[in-house]
C-alpha cells in the first residue's frame, strides 16, 4: 500500500499537509518535470530550434567517454549508459 498525504484542515479550511519523504521526492521530482517542460514549451515558441537526442549522447561521449554516470535528479538518482 503506498502511503497518502494526510490533510490537516483549521476551520474546515485546508491548512497543511504531511507526507512521507518517498512521496515528497516524487512531487518535487515530478514539479521538475514539470518546469523542464514548460521551458522547453517556451523555448519551441521563441523560435529557438529542437536538438536531436542522438546528437546530444554523441556530444556527450566525446566530452567525457563512454560510461555510465549517474545523475540525481530531484531526488531520483538516473543511471544514464553513454553508449547507444
Amino acid at each position: 500500500m503506498q502511503p497518502i498525504p494526510v490533510f490537516i484542515t483549521k476551520n474546515r479550511y485546508d491548512d497543511l499537509v504531511l507526507m512521507s519523504i518517498a512521496t515528497y521526492e516524487r512531487q518535487m521530482a515530478l514539479l521538475e518535470v514539470y518546469q523542464k517542460l514548460g521551458e522547453a514549451e517556451e523555448q519551441a515558441e521563441n523560435g529557438i530550434p529542437n536538438v536531436n537526442g542522438r546528437e546530444v549522447f554523441d556530444r556527450l561521449r566525446m566530452k567525457y567517454g563512454e560510461r555510465r554516470q549517474g545523475i540525481e535528479a530531484g531526488g531520483v538518482f538516473l543511471w544514464l549508459w553513454l553508449t547507444l
